[in-house]
């Protein structure tokens, strides 16, 4: 997982576990954009996969359903989110978020909850 959004957990370390009752769409799913060359940003295919999805509480997503994913970082306050979107906002204002981001944040994800899946219990 080679993103500094994976590697520097400085940034998670005051992450305290919060009820989380609404999925968002860190690119929403409203809002089509195209880059200066005419192609989508996020397409409909990534729209909905897990790299793109977050959980928040309901008044958190009612609020900002439908802004782009730099703006929304800026308004939420990134401590108080998960740590899956305190991921998404580091690669948001890193690199950006796009296509190719919610490809690279999916396939991560995957990789490693296959790893705690194969994780066995220690002996004790």
């Amino acid at each position: 997982m080679g993103s500094d959004a994976y590697t520097d957990l400085s940034k998670f370390q005051s992450f305290t576990f919060r009820y989380r009752n609404s999925v968002e769409h860190l690119f929403p799913q409203d809002l089509v954009r195209r880059d200066t060359e005419g192609k989508l940003e996020v397409d409909k295919e990534h729209l909905n996969r897990l790299g793109n999805l977050c959980l928040l509480t309901r008044s958190e997503n009612s609020k900002r359903s439908n802004i782009n994913p730099t703006e929304k970082v800026k308004l939420f306050n990134i401590d108080d989110q998960s740590l899956k979107f305190r991921i998404m906002a580091a690669i948001t204002q890193g690199p950006g978020w796009d296509n190719d981001a919610i490809d690279t944040h999916t396939e991560n994800l995957h990789e490693l909850i296959s790893a705690l899946i194969n994780l066995r219990p220690l002996d004790c």
